[in-house]
């Protein structure tokens, strides 16, 4: 038996509660070089103030040792926080285990050393085990920490296993199927045909809580197991109502050849439900749109003549033949008094909105016509009530125009005229006056505002301008008309210019044919 002497006392470290829960860590080895040296930490349950520990030194002989070990309560030693390292000998005693590594020599001188005080027996026993010890940690090694007592930190959320107990029942390695978790099930109600929902949820959980069926599945199943069906079919069959199957390639092909049928109608073609026929247009990137209204059905005469215009405007703009700033263009728009619109309204939650009367369909209004070129308006003026403008008041018009042009451009300035073909513009004295001023009249499509500036830019402006807007009578038109021409900046008439050659290329693009605008 060991003496006093043969003791010797480490400090241990302190853990909370929930770091005493710690598990045996036994490390069982073949080989023949082990030496059996048992530790044990006295801690108290909800103690953190520092305790004492024992060693017991080799002088045990094995018989004491084997005795020691089988007298110990393992599962108490758990539950209090004890740390124990058990090294297995297979074949071999512990004296002969030590003889093999330190020699029988050694082992006597040991076994008489006496030590005077815990400081030296530390001290003695790591310089004797030192470089011999098969287990010292390689951080012992160093000279100032090489009698420091070795602590194992453990995170929270690790845990050492008994070995002592088995595997854990809730770990699950590999997911299982539906087929294999309902077979598992007539198993547990074989077992126990007055097995309840309850019983064989938790039974099925226990093995694979990954993939273990609801309460109301296990009911369920019970329910069909004990109406004493013979062969109850535990597996998946087809079920029926599926949507036909079919290419999307095909569903593709069909449906471009087919714009203006309904997902309806490729429902019925294709034999299946219309939320199929709309996920699949949708991973096609299908989508439904309106078509654009386009401003009249051209014939192919129209085409020919848009194509050619458009491709000599084009080739003489390129060939510096035509100047944008010396283009002057014209158009005439109706300005009515009532521009009110229908706008939503914040209004509390069961409250109706203030209405909006509806604009009369025959309501009073103003005829404009409007001349400008790249530096902004050159004359504008309103057609007086109850006349309409027909080629003597278009005639008549021009001269004011060149007034205007002599008094802000200059006498000097080269005019290309653009305007479109209304019947006051295509009359033959209209033509003479033109000739007579000395301008240059540019031809211009039939059926084509889009390649006229004043219909694609200055008066899409203004009906912006003039949206929701009322008026009482033509004064305050007439002043509306005057503030949204000083609101634009010069850049504004300068761009609506611009714009012209990207067009006649987008008709030739197009082959005479209306393309997508801006």
């Amino acid at each position: 038996m060991s003496t006093k002497d043969d003791n010797y006392s480490f400090i241990e470290q302190s853990f909370t509660a929930s770091e005493k829960e710690y598990y045996n860590l036994n490390l069982n080895q073949s080989k023949n070089c082990l030496i059996l040296i048992p530790i044990q930490s006295h801690s108290k349950s909800n103690n953190d103030n520092y305790g004492g520990s024992t060693f017991t030194t080799l002088q045990e002989d094995n018989d004491d040792l084997k005795k020691r070990w089988k007298n110990e309560n393992i599962s108490n030693t758990i539950n209090k926080s004890t740390l124990s390292l058990h090294i297995s000998v297979n074949e071999n005693t512990t004296e002969a285990a030590a003889s093999h590594l330190f020699g029988d020599d050694e082992i006597d001188g040991l076994k008489k050393e006496k030590f005077g005080s815990i400081k030296n027996s530390k001290q003695c026993f790591a310089d004797s085990l030192k470089s011999r010890n098969p287990f010292e940690f390689p951080r012992q090694q160093e000279e100032d920490r090489a009698a420091d007592p070795e602590v194992v930190g453990f995170r929270s959320s690790q845990r050492i296993l008994n070995p002592n107990q088995g595997s854990s029942s809730s770990y699950q390695s590999e997911p299982a199927t539906k087929e294999h978790i309902r077979h598992y099930m007539k198993i547990v109600f074989d077992k126990n045909p007055n097995v309840t929902g309850e019983e064989m949820e938790k039974e099925i959980a226990s093995t694979y809580p990954l993939d273990a069926p609801s309460l109301s599945t296990c009911l369920r199943w019970i329910k069909q197991f004990k109406s004493g069906e013979q062969n109850v079919e535990l597996k998946d069959h087809e079920r029926s109502g599926r949507p036909g199957k079919f290419v999307d390639t095909e569903l593709h092909d069909f449906v471009l050849a087919n714009p203006n049928m309904t997902v309806k109608m490729f429902a019925e073609h294709f034999e299946c439900a219309t939320g199929t026929i709309s996920n699949h247009l949708s991973k096609l990137g299908i989508v439904h749109k309106f078509g654009r209204w386009i401003p009249h059905r051209l014939t192919p005469a129209n085409i020919a003549r848009r194509l050619e215009v458009s491709t000599d405007l084009l080739n003489r703009y390129n060939q510096g033949e035509l100047n944008l700033d010396n283009i002057l263009t014209t158009d005439e728009k109706w300005v009515v008094y009532d521009n009110g619109v229908r706008r939503r309204q914040w209004v509390e939650r069961g409250s109706s909105a203030l209405p909006t009367p509806r604009p009369e369909i025959h309501q009073k209004k103003l005829m404009l016509c409007f001349f400008w070129d790249t530096e902004g308006p050159v004359h504008f003026e309103f057609v007086p009530e109850g006349r309409t403008v027909d080629k003597y008041f278009y005639r008549q018009m021009l001269d004011r125009v060149q007034q205007a042009i002599v008094e802000k451009r200059g006498a000097e300035r080269q005019v290309f005229f653009l305007q479109d073909n209304a019947p006051a513009h295509r009359a033959i004295i209209t033509k003479e006056k033109i000739e007579e001023l000395g301008w240059t009249l540019l031809p211009h499509p039939p059926y084509s505002p889009c390649l006229s500036p004043s219909d694609f830019h200055a008066f899409l402006s203004l009906s912006n301008w003039l949206n929701g807007k009322v008026f009482e009578n033509d004064d305050q038109l007439k002043q509306s008309i005057q503030e949204w021409i000083d609101d634009k900046p010069s850049g504004f008439w300068v761009h609506g210019f611009t714009k012209l050659p990207q067009r006649w290329q987008k008709c030739i693009d197009a082959q005479g044919n209306y393309f997508e605008d801006d």
